[in-house]
């Protein structure tokens, strides 16, 4: 009777010792780092929504079963078409994936990890209301018991919100192990926000952009010259200088008009990285023909050519998805109207000292090369950290 107590005993402690062990395992598995949350924020226009999913890469390879390769797009999409509903005035959305990249990013806590973006774009059938809406999403959470989804808001065109990173909501499962669906409201918002938010755009894109201000006073330094034996000869008829600085300005910015549209349409897709090489490359050449002309008279012709470079640099800091064309059109108007008001004021601020230094100082051809050698400086300083940047 003794030894079976014991016996009974014995095979309790171990089975109790069991469940320890499993407690252990599950506890240091669950303490180990877990991966960042998934992030899904939404870019809000008047016709719909793009939508930006950041994730795990690992965990998304989790709930599509297996390893993602770039040619997988149909079943991705098949995928959030399941996972991903967005309903107002009882019709459902129309989701399209546009496009995913992988890539290796760096996180406080867990350090180093791959991580997948999506874009994707959301969009009525009809014309229904898009400030109000409910989103049904259990994306990565439907088999991912305890992941968590952050809906956020990114912008909105209507309400003129630029980067934002307001909370809308987190999808998760509740106690009960349920999924809830999140009813979105947005404050009402109006057309003319819009397109005022916009120019305030293409206004702060300048004014931030050092190397697009250098480019273009480079342009104007060589405004008031002209060159005969491959040699800058002053223009001494003010009227002259002023009209050959009207058709530098005007050719730079038909090149960057028509290469903003262009871009923002994606008719031309470049890679960012080369965009920004390239608008390096154009600042190198404008510094070097400040004191030495290499354009052969050309400027004008060049001014339009740079403009394309830079209109595509341009471009790559607006996405327009779900604007019907109107919409489109003044979005890329008031985008423009914004970079053409600083350059007017750049051109009405540096013009007239340019023209002053130049027809007051004998020696301008030292001054003329100082400035050259300081734009060529910092062209190579840009270039170098671009080029860094693309290797890595």
């Amino acid at each position: 009777m003794v030894q079976k107590q014991a016996d009974k005993n014995s095979s309790k402690n171990k089975g109790l010792k069991k469940l320890f062990l499993l407690f252990v395992f599950f506890s240091v598995f669950a303490s180990a780092h877990p991966l960042p949350d998934t992030k899904v924020m939404f870019h809000m226009y008047p016709s719909g929504a793009a939508i930006d999913i950041t994730a795990p890469l690992r965990d998304f390879e989790i709930v599509f079963n297996g390893k993602i390769t770039p040619d997988q797009k149909k079943k991705i999409q098949e995928y959030f078409k399941n996972h991903i509903k967005i309903s107002s005035e009882n019709r459902f959305w129309n989701i399209e994936l546009v496009d995913y990249k992988i890539s290796r990013t760096q996180d406080s806590v867990v350090g180093l990890y791959d991580k997948i973006d999506f874009r994707i774009t959301a969009k009525p059938q009809k014309k229904e209301d898009t400030r109000n809406f409910t989103l049904h999403y259990d994306a990565f959470v439907h088999q991912i018991y305890n992941h968590k989804s952050i809906i956020g808001l990114a912008s909105d065109w209507e309400k003129g919100v630029q980067n934002s990173n307001q909370i809308l909501g987190v999808a998760a499962r509740d106690l009960d192990g349920n999924i809830q669906p999140l009813n979105i409201s947005l404050e009402e918002g109006s057309f003319f926000t819009g397109f005022k938010s916009m120019v305030e755009m293409g206004f702060k894109h300048i004014l931030e952009g050092k190397d697009h201000i250098l480019f273009l006073i480079s342009l104007l330094l060589v405004a008031p010259f002209f060159v005969e034996d491959r040699k800058w000869k002053l223009l001494h008829n003010k009227k002259s200088a002023v009209k050959r600085l009207v058709k530098i300005v005007t050719a730079f910015t038909v090149g960057h008009s028509l290469m903003l549209i262009l871009g923002a349409i994606q008719l031309i897709n470049i890679n960012p990285n080369n965009i920004e090489i390239g608008i390096s490359i154009t600042i190198l050449l404008s510094g070097i023909n400040i004191s030495k002309p290499i354009f052969f008279g050309k400027e004008v012709l060049i001014a339009l050519l740079f403009g394309f470079v830079h209109g595509l640099a341009f471009a790559n800091t607006i996405t327009f998805f779900n604007l019907d064309i109107s919409q489109f059109i003044w979005s890329v108007l008031g985008f423009n109207i914004g970079i053409e008001l600083v350059q007017i004021l750049i051109v009405l601020i540096s013009f007239p000292i340019i023209l002053y230094v130049s027809n007051r100082f004998k020696n301008i051809d030292l001054y003329r090369s100082a400035v050259s050698v300081f734009v060529i400086v910092m062209a190579c300083y840009w270039m170098y950290e671009r080029v860094e940047s693309f290797l890595q």
